[in-house]
């Protein structure tokens, strides 16, 4: 085989476009391999170095073949880190060559294995011998979780002229992801202990194996186990998982014969307080102000708070319990956390427990030598607050004292604070403390558990403090909550964003702008607070105003509809705060109505003209419900009739008729007429003729006579 016959381009269609944001290059977090046979250049690890280009020189991109056509040629990166789940892949193959990637294969496995199994295809080109070829730059979105990456080739290519074996020829590939428990542009922060094994996407940390979702649980306090959410659930939100409407909220409750201040404990959500009440006899009853269909009613009577037992809720459950305990007895119910046993799972998992004699006895543990391998990310404000991810070898620890963490530069070691529950072996988490200035940190430092210590030689930068638009520091915002925006300079350096003492979590969407939810204006509350944003260690406060929400009037009767029309709805504060664009209307199930006119008192829209979907037992009528921001209100129901279309159609009808015999009428009017006129004028032509034969002068002979 010549050289001209040994290659084979790897090559994806840019008609693929990936749906996720990528997330951090994984490639230096690893090693890359290759086979089955390759020489001194063209080596694996070539394809993970920069230049990011298709241009191909055997010093910059990698080479392998095989001499047989039924034996493949591949390409394998395997993470440093263990699993890692990878959303896209970045490929740029060898320019010009995209013939010889024809039919390749792209894997993500939790083995080495060659060739993959079926089970780990991430991608498959189809494979053609006429063009057109793969594109030789190519972005494919993967979203799979696992060890290794393979590009695999068994199909060869066939170019004319000769026949070519299979070839890879990488010269540039960036595999993007984040190491699992990891998400966030830059790993930086780790993933819900309410995910099943603590694996989240890494765009948005949202759970891939199951688990709870805590977006509606308040607090974010949720059972990854029974994905309950132990704390209750955020306004108008109910049920244990916190996933369906609470129409009683902010509803007229009395209960037992006894209305009070206290009784809207009874409906707002929170299961951390309730009402108590005594009596033989008691009951609740709910106004929930409007009829309306009623899926599920969920009652929650408590024992006790959260991780207590006890008669009287005075002891903690043990710490090491999988998910809550027994009320009485304090034993773990659903068994232990990893690497405990015991009925009160406070046994260490490495001891063995001699029955007969009630022994217990526990093996030392072997700890191996810890080493940081790398941290991320590499820069933070000078407030510090910043969240740093560190991934290494062996360093996890399950002692009393440990982690005090420090980064230095020539002049001072400054103390940080080490993020609790955020440790295993190979990664844990600290938030930087402050510098007071920049700075270009050299060393970090970390004593893990009083007697290792650590460090690690890398460049972390102190910048400076994001700058806020003071001419924002005032929002009005409606009592249900909201948006607010935050405007300034310097917001992309900052890792996470909060309000204090409210759980909700902040967005950059820029490094200009912010955005946030206010919650809402709770009873008894000022109409005007102030809120502290945290941006890491920055504060920035803005001062709500709360306004009264939008209220709109239900209909008086079930509203006919035509199919034509627009409907008008009805109310009270439409705009003081909701713009236009907040607003949304939707008919049915699946309907919207367009909005044509909004103003203070009233939305104008028009409904779509087909029936969209419906619950009620009237296919032809369905519900109106205005939405803005936090609020879902009920207008009243929408009947489609084709009484009007009908009644339309048939005036059209006959108007059309009667103008056919209007028209055809005259029309024979007019025939008759000019019919006559002609009978007329022939009959008179035919006179005259007739008249002028008569008395047309003869021409006469005259003869001579004989006299």
């Amino acid at each position: 085989m010549t050289s001209t016959n040994m290659f084979i381009a790897l090559l994806f269609s840019t008609s693929v476009v990936s749906t996720v944001t990528a997330q951090m290059n994984l490639t230096p977090f690893g090693k890359a391999t290759q086979g089955p046979k390759f020489g001194i250049k063209g080596k694996p690890e070539n394809a993970i170095h920069p230049p990011i280009s298709n241009k191909y020189n055997e010093d910059i991109c990698t080479k392998s073949w095989t001499d047989l056509s039924s034996m493949p040629a591949w390409w394998m990166f395997e993470f440093s880190t263990g699993m890692a789940y990878v959303t896209d892949i970045m490929i740029y193959y060898r320019e010009n060559y995209g013939i010889r990637m024809s039919g390749f294969q792209l894997y993500v496995t939790n083995t080495s294995t060659i060739p993959p199994a079926d089970d780990y295809l991430c991608y498959e080109d189809h494979y053609s011998s006429r063009p057109p070829f793969p594109n030789t730059t190519q972005k494919i979105p993967c979203n799979r979780l696992g060890q290794y990456v393979i590009y695999y080739d068994s199909k060869g290519s066939d170019e004319g002229t000769h026949v070519d074996e299979a070839i890879v020829e990488l010269c540039y590939v960036a595999i993007n992801g984040c190491p699992k428990t990891f998400w966030g542009n830059t790993c930086e922060m780790t993933c819900p202990k309410s995910c099943i094994e603590q694996h989240c996407f890494p765009e948005n940390g949202s759970c891939i194996l199951g688990g709870c979702s805590d977006e509606h649980c308040l607090n974010r306090n949720c059972d990854r186990d029974s994905a309950i959410c132990y704390d209750g659930c955020k306004e108008n939100r109910t049920g244990p998982f916190c996933n369906k409407y609470n129409i009683a909220f902010n509803s007229s409750i009395l209960l037992h014969s006894n209305v009070n201040k206290q009784t809207s404990l009874v409906s707002d959500g929170n299961m951390t307080s309730c009402v108590t009440t005594q009596g033989s006899e008691i009951w609740l009853q709910v106004d929930i102000k409007e009829i309306s269909i009623v899926t599920d009613i969920y009652l929650n009577i408590r024992g006790c708070p959260p991780a207590y037992y006890s008669p009287l809720c005075t002891k903690m459950c043990p710490v090491n319990c999988k998910g809550p305990c027994d009320l009485v007895t304090g034993t773990c119910k659903y068994g232990c956390s990893s690497g405990w046993i015991g009925d009160t799972c406070n046994i260490d998992a490495d001891c063995v427990i001699n029955p007969e004699h009630s022994i217990v006895v526990c093996s030392p543990k072997i700890y191996e030598k810890p080493m940081i391998l790398d941290f991320s990310p590499k820069k933070g404000i000078i407030a510090g607050g910043t969240t740093v991810s560190v991934r290494g070898v062996d360093i996890g620890f399950e002692g009393q004292n440990r982690y005090n963490i420090s980064v230095c530069d020539n002049e001072i070691c400054i103390e940080c604070s080490a993020c609790q529950n955020t440790f295993n072996s190979a990664f844990i988490s600290f938030k930087t403390g402050k510098s007071g200035k920049p700075r270009n940190i050299t060393l970090l430092h970390m004593v893990i558990d009083d007697l290792t210590v650590i460090t690690h030689t890398d460049m972390f930068l102190y910048l400076p403090d994001p700058k806020f638009d003071v001419s924002n520091e005032s929002q009005k915002t409606l009592q249900s909550g909201g948006p607010f925006s935050i405007f300034g300079e310097g917001f992309g350096i900052v890792g996470n964003v909060t309000v204090r003492g409210m759980g909700e979590i902040c967005y950059i969407k820029t490094d200009t702008y912010a955005v946030c939810e206010i919650p809402s204006r709770k009873q008894n509350e000022s109409y005007n607070q102030t809120l502290f944003v945290h941006f890491d260690g920055a504060i920035f406060h803005i001062t709500i105003e709360y306004v009264e929400d939008p209220t709109f009037e239900h209909f008086k009767t079930v509203l006919e509809y035509d199919k034509e029309s627009t409907i008008q709805i009805k109310g009270q504060h439409i705009l003081t705060v909701a713009r236009r664009e907040d607003y949304s209307v939707h008919i049915g199930l699946d309907g919207k109505c367009i909005i044509t006119n909004i103003a203070m008192t009233f939305i104008t829209c028009l409904p779509p003209k087909s029936v969209p979907r419906t619950y009620n037992t009237d296919e032809n009528t369905v519900g109106v419900t205005v939405e803005v921001m936090k609020i879902m209100a009920y207008i009243g129901d929408l009947q489609y009739t084709e009484y009007y279309n009908n009644f339309s159609l048939i005036i059209g009808l006959t108007t059309g008729l009667v103008a056919c015999v209007i028209i055809a009428i005259f029309a024979i009017l007019i025939f008759r007429r000019y019919k006559r006129r002609a009978v007329t004028k022939c009959k008179m032509e035919m006179s005259k003729g007739k008249k002028g034969k008569l008395t047309k002068p003869r021409n006469v002979r005259l003869l001579p006579m004989n006299v």
